[in-house]
């Protein structure tokens, strides 16, 4: 089987399969995110952004991803991880892609081969191009990246059982090698919206305190 390109398995789902709407869509994410603060040219080394589909997650991401929009400094940024959690496939630890590229209705985004290299180099890590397959929680952000990091490579990561150690290591070279790290996840699920704002907010400070040990299973996929 032909591996070299990882096809799109959520458009037309998640996200419009006419690259045109699609387009347009994505623009629109960011353009609504234009009133975010700007800071002094300090550009965030990483973004924690939803995956659901573009109806739900679109602006939210989007308010992400528009840090960089049209900003200069953006095109300093080569070489993208994305960890996302596995939905379809069980996987103990992380898996990567042999793929050479994921493909969207936009087109092509390349894999970086040096980031993936050393990333497979720990103990966590394997390769496991059958937990991407039909996986969405990385997919969803390939538009956003080919619309505001044109020449960007990426590392896509799925994520399974893995323990908080082991994470850290594997996060920690990501850090050290990628220009930016993405971390792909939806906070709570299927609770009422004042409910839901009450656990998220206390999910996100908690994120900032970098008080891990007290978050609790459900306030984050993928957690």
């Amino acid at each position: 089987m032909d591996i070299s390109v990882r096809e799109p398995a959520v458009a037309g789902m998640f996200y419009p399969s006419s690259p045109s709407a699609l387009q347009e869509m994505v623009r629109s994410f960011l353009t609504f995110s234009e009133d975010l603060p700007r800071d002094s040219g300090i550009l965030p080394s990483a973004l924690i952004v939803p995956h659901a589909g573009y109806i739900y997650s679109g602006s939210v991401a989007g308010r992400g991803y528009a840090l960089f929009f049209g900003r200069e400094r953006a095109s300093s940024i080569r070489e993208i991880a994305i960890f996302g959690p596995s939905h379809r496939v069980p996987i103990l630890g992380c898996g990567l892609s042999r793929a050479r590229f994921f493909e969207t209705p936009l087109g092509k985004v390349s894999l970086s081969r040096r980031l993936n290299e050393a990333l497979a180099e720990l103990d966590t890590v394997e390769w496991n191009d059958a937990a991407h397959a039909r996986e969405h929680s990385i997919e969803v952000h390939l538009p956003f990246i080919q619309t505001v990091f044109p020449e960007a490579s990426i590392s896509p990561v799925v994520v399974g059982e893995c323990g908080v150690e082991s994470m850290a290591e594997v996060v920690s070279v990501a850090f050290k090698r990628a220009d930016l790290v993405v971390f792909s996840t939806d906070l709570s699920h299927y609770l009422p919206y004042s409910e839901a704002l009450t656990v998220d907010t206390k999910t996100a400070d908690l994120i900032v305190k970098k008080e891990y040990e007290s978050l609790v299973e459900g306030c984050a996929c993928g957690i």
